[in-house]
């Protein structure tokens, strides 16, 4: 929980490093997926966007449908200028999220304390084709 709070207040680094360190305390959590999704976000935070997308992936492949992942993955591969892999993987991500899902709906999950973070994660939806 410290390592989500800690990318959401813009901490990165601290993120990284406790979502590490429960990493190291269980090893076989089945809750491990979450900890990768953590630590992938926290790199986009840093704007580390292919250490984001290498971590969303390792996620995914423990939990396929983790829509955080999903989401970190097509953004940060947008972020880091790997377009065609965005928008490659955005029609998995709408198809977990549902028609519904918009830049819009995805504004009010963002709980970052800086703003300019928000804008930036939501540059990469939209660049990989997320709609408004």
């Amino acid at each position: 929980m410290s390592g989500r709070v800690r990318h959401f207040s813009g901490d990165w680094r601290a993120a990284i490093g406790y979502l590490e360190r429960a990493m190291r305390l269980s090893p076989l959590d089945a809750e491990l997926a979450l900890f990768l999704s953590g630590i992938s976000m926290a790199h986009f935070v840093g704007s580390r966007y292919d250490e984001a997308a290498d971590y969303a992936r390792r996620a995914l492949v423990l939990r396929p449908r983790l829509a955080p992942s999903l989401r970190q993955l097509v953004t940060s591969l947008a972020s880091a200028g790997r377009l065609e892999e965005a928008r490659a993987a955005c029609p998995q991500l709408l198809g977990v999220l549902g028609l519904r899902y918009s830049l819009a709906s995805n504004r009010r999950l963002l709980p970052f304390r800086d703003q300019s973070i928000t804008e930036r994660f939501l540059a990469g939806q939209r660049q990989a084709g997320v709609p408004e």
